[in-house]
Formats: structure tokens, C-alpha cells, sequence
């Protein structure tokens, strides 16, 4: 058992030996899918929060909107 125990050891020191040979030239890669990942993950976070009523009134005011979610009657086109 022993000695199958150290040729796992060896099989596993050459097969990560060679997975760090052959994925070091692409460290830059790497670092560069790490922080768009983190990017994206950040901003899909603070676009799925919920807004607050008062950042939506301010919003609506600044596009000429009465209130947060209704839309303004009078900019309402009424097809009867």
C-alpha cells in the first residue's frame, strides 16, 4: 500500500508539474478573465438592486415624468 501510495505522489508531482509548465506563459490571460469576471459579477449586482421610490421620483422628474413608474397622461397618445 505504501508503495503505491508514492507512485501516486510522483504521478500527481508529474502531472501538476506539467500543467504549471504548460499554463505558465498564460498568466496574464488569467489575471485578465479574473478581473472582467469580477467586473461583470459587480456591476450585475448593483444593476439587480432594487431602486428606492426617491431615486425613482428624481429619475421620472429628470425625463419629464409626474412620478416614478407612471407614466405622464398627458404624453399618452388615446386611441378609441
Amino acid at each position: 500500500m505504501r508503495e503505491i501510495w508514492s507512485y501516486l505522489q510522483i504521478a500527481f508531482a508529474v502531472i501538476g508539474s506539467w500543467l504549471g509548465w504548460f499554463f505558465g506563459g498564460y498568466d496574464g490571460f488569467i489575471y485578465a478573465l479574473i478581473t472582467f469576471v469580477v467586473i461583470d459579477y459587480i456591476t450585475v449586482s448593483i444593476i439587480g438592486l432594487p431602486i428606492p421610490e426617491k431615486l425613482k421620483d428624481a429619475m421620472a422628474q429628470l425625463n419629464g415624468k409626474e412620478e416614478g413608474d407612471k407614466p405622464n397622461e398627458s404624453n399618452q397618445t388615446k386611441t378609441r
